[in-house]
């Protein structure tokens, strides 16, 4: 296949634009992999921590089960801070490794770019397009205008 290193270059950028959003993708869904199994666990600690603690109220010693019903609510709000915990460290990851990939990927897109601009002059003499004189010619123009 005859092609010009420009176009080689531009379905390059263009396949490395999928990799980078098929990443993505499997960032998203491993994140949301373990939320979902921070929340069936969250759900079994809850389930488990109901019935653990559901006792009938009784008319004797009241402050006893009082007490003891103070204590398992702490235990709960611990168990709550800890999944707010686990949901924000999850959250945190997935945003740094999103910005991981989107800062490299903008650098490949940049490099890309500039090895475009860098190769349009040789576009005129390949019988593709002046890119360099079209570009010079809008300037020139846009300067006149102001």
């Amino acid at each position: 296949m005859n092609s010009h290193p420009a176009v080689q270059k531009l379905t390059d950028t263009a396949n490395a634009s999928v990799q980078t959003f098929l990443s993505l993708a499997d960032i998203v869904l491993n994140a949301s992999e373990r939320l979902v199994a921070l929340n069936v666990d969250a759900a079994r600690s809850a389930v488990a921590f109901a019935s653990a603690n559901a006792t009938p109220v009784a008319s004797t010693d009241l402050e006893a089960q009082f007490s003891s019903c103070v204590a398992a609510h702490g235990k709960g709000i611990d168990q709550a801070a800890e999944y707010l915990r686990n949901v924000n460290e999850i959250c945190v990851q997935t945003q740094a490794d999103v910005a991981e990939l989107s800062a490299r990927h903008l650098s490949e897109i940049g490099e890309s770019v500039q090895s475009l601009f860098d190769n349009a002059p040789t576009l005129s003499s390949v019988g593709g397009l002046d890119l360099v004189s079209q570009a010079k010619g809008a300037a020139k123009a846009s300067k006149k205008v102001a």
